[in-house]
């Protein structure tokens, strides 16, 4: 995936961290999240970047993306990505996950908006985008804590890429209460081959229930299938026990 941006810089200095970090020193905080005191009452989710580049087009002055866009915005972050699990007593790191491109096991990098779209022409936007919005974008709230997989508790957050117009990898991050960690969320899926931790569309999909997912999506003109059968239908469920997402066998 390749964007082209008005103005490429990388950051120069860093949001204030904790007193003695774990974290390295060109660490850039982008957000925290306190876990809500119900799961645990001394922990923290950060989302930090290690020497991001930031591309930036400036602000929208019409309603106007191109299909990689809905994600990214019109500036972005660019590079390694991490969401660490803090203690907020002893100001240690429990664990971090790496944050990456779906498919890209050799490439540490990932997009991070700053500013983008809670939505327009009708659509919703994929990220949370609270307070007055300027120019028809404003600044997401990439960690805001939701109830996705249906246990009851709103420990989870998404994250979203639209690689082209078609096509909407989707991961889920949250806190384990069962494990004291934060996770990645995997699934095992019939017909993928291992475990998936990006799955098409399934967190920008309403549940038919708590923890329940079947839908449909339509790869018509992409999928090569000279048949033309290029529907590829998901019946997705959650298992709390495992903690894992899986294909509905019938």
């Amino acid at each position: 995936m390749r964007f082209i941006a008005r103005s490429i810089f990388v950051l120069s200095c860093a949001m204030p961290a904790f007193g003695q970090s774990p974290l390295p020193q060109n660490a850039v905080i982008i957000e925290r999240q306190a876990i809500p005191v119900s799961a645990h009452p001394n922990r923290e989710l950060v989302l930090w970047m290690e020497h991001p580049v930031k591309h930036d087009k400036g602000p929208l002055d019409s309603d106007l993306y191109a299909c990689p866009e809905w994600t990214t915005g019109s500036g972005y972050y660019e590079g390694p990505t991490r969401i660490s699990l803090m203690d907020t007593l002893s100001g240690a790191e429990i664990n971090r996950i790496h944050l990456t491109y779906p498919d890209s096991a050799d490439t540490d990098s990932f997009m991070v908006p700053f500013r983008i779209a809670r939505g327009f022409w009708g659509r919703l936007g994929f990220y949370e985008v609270p307070g007055p919005i300027g120019h028809l974008e404003g600044k997401p709230k990439l960690l805001t804590l939701k109830d996705y997989n249906g246990d009851g508790q709103a420990l989870e957050a998404a994250f979203f890429v639209a690689e082209a117009c078609m096509g909407l990898p989707t991961t889920l991050i949250g806190y384990s209460i069962k494990q004291d960690r934060v996770i990645q969320y995997e699934a095992d899926l019939a017909g993928y081959d291992g475990p998936q931790k990006w799955i098409d569309y399934l967190f920008a999909k309403k549940p038919v229930r708590p923890g329940y997912w079947k839908y449909a999506i339509d790869y018509s003109g992409r999928c090569g299938d000279a048949d033309g059968d290029c529907i590829e239908r998901f019946e997705i469920q959650y298992d709390p026990a495992t903690e894992r997402f899986k294909s509905v066998r019938k």
